[in-house]
């Protein structure tokens, strides 16, 4: 179990396997992170701080890299994706990829560690 599966436990299986599909893969990309919440969100914390947060809600998924700054260093990758300063929004059927993934960690890791 994780904090991601704990706080979802109750969602869609399928909107589950794909956050948790993430959620791994972003714990990959950064193996010092510990998990915990953030906002009210799961996320994965480096140093205390907020690295990637994760969320359900009605009608898509999120993912929260914790600044507006890293959203506006990745715009061009995310044309396909809903987003606005401070999330990316997608669904089951067009999930972020783990390429956008790689990016905001590698981003928000550079910002934590100014």
């Amino acid at each position: 179990m994780s904090v991601l599966t704990d706080y979802y436990k109750d969602a869609d299986p399928d909107r589950l396997a794909v956050l948790l599909d993430l959620w791994n893969y972003a714990k990959e990309q950064e193996p010092k992170a510990t998990e915990g919440l953030s906002y009210g969100y799961p996320a994965l914390k480096l140093n205390g701080r907020p690295l990637i947060g994760f969320s359900i809600a009605k009608h898509h998924m999120s993912v929260y890299p914790f600044s507006p700054k890293v959203i506006e260093q990745i715009t061009p990758e995310l044309k396909n994706y809903e987003y606005s300063k401070g999330l990316i929004r997608f669904t089951v059927k067009k999930p972020v990829t783990k390429k956008v993934i790689s990016l905001l960690i590698e981003l928000r890791k550079d910002m934590l560690s100014s």
